[in-house]
């Protein structure tokens, strides 16, 4: 899959095949980020994404266990749910609306609970999950990688429009999908 890295309209995976999605260049979303209702999912991670300018949605992904996104630093809501075990924003500065996220009873929400309520979330606050302490480590870098452009302007690829949604630069390794259904009939 081919999509623009920088900055990105309104960007939605819903009811796709779809095992893994790592959008390794993806940088912002200046409106909502949307994942629902993918039923193999199992995997996400944005190792580049530092904001989201709207909304941040992740529901109906039966088998999303984990979600990485470690330099998202700005969001304007996150609400999520789903079996989640590990759910990681260790690079996480301000979310202006609610924070939501309902996993596992075994996903992590003490270290939520510590930076993250009364502190950086302006609206309400719910982790449903273990609260009990526990110390906790990223499991992917919360530095950006060394090869990322600073100016939003390197983001894009030559003739594209700042706010064009074209596809001008590939994401990386972005989609794994599921192997095709053999009918042995």
């Amino acid at each position: 899959m081919e999509s623009t890295a920088g900055r990105f309209g309104h960007l939605t995976f819903t009811n796709n095949t779809i095992l893994a999605l790592q959008l390794s260049q993806l940088g912002s979303i200046n409106g909502s980020l949307v994942i629902e209702d993918n039923k193999l999912l199992f995997d996400v991670g944005f190792p580049r994404l530092q904001t989201v300018y709207s909304n941040l949605t992740v529901h109906n992904n039966s088998q999303l266990l984990n979600y990485t996104a470690n330099v998202l630093e700005k969001a304007s809501s996150i609400s999520m749910s789903g079996p989640f075990t590990n759910v990681e924003f260790f690079s996480l500065q301000e979310v202006s609306g609610d924070f939501e996220i309902i996993g596992e009873p075994s996903m992590d929400c003490s270290w939520f609970d510590d930076h993250f309520r009364n502190k950086i979330v302006k609206g309400r606050y719910n982790c449903v999950g273990d609260h009990s302490y526990k110390p906790r480590s990223p499991s992917t870098s919360t530095e950006l990688p060394s090869d990322t452009p600073k100016d939003p302007a390197d983001l894009r690829g030559p003739g594209s429009e700042e706010n064009s949604g074209g596809l001008t630069k590939p994401l990386g390794p972005a989609l794994e999908s599921a192997p095709p259904s053999v009918d042995s009939r």
